[in-house]
């Protein structure tokens, strides 16, 4: 069934273990989820400095994908690379 329909078992596997965890509830929703700044820092905060892995911070806190935090993690890292890199332009230019 799962070469037929293209499933991938990472994503069934991280379901599973959602809905273990918050139960099914956690899958009804009428409507997307917004994550604030302060959420999705706290979120970022908490797999960069507590060395936890993404899958344990996305279930902690209910993503409905371990994929969301991946992005907010890489958009990050982008903007602290390139604030850092600017500031070192800056100092060099004076």
């Amino acid at each position: 069934m799962i070469k037929r329909y293209i499933i991938c078992v990472h994503g069934v596997q991280y379901l599973c273990c959602l809905i273990d965890i918050h139960g099914y509830d956690i899958l009804r929703t009428n409507s997307n989820r917004y994550y604030d700044k302060f959420i999705k820092q706290d979120t970022i905060d908490k797999f960069l400095n507590n060395n936890e892995s993404i899958w344990s911070v996305s279930l902690d806190i209910g993503l409905p994908r371990d994929g969301m935090l991946h992005n907010w993690v890489k958009k990050y890292k982008m903007t602290v690379n390139y604030v850092k890199s600017n500031n070192k332009k800056r100092k060099g230019n004076h």
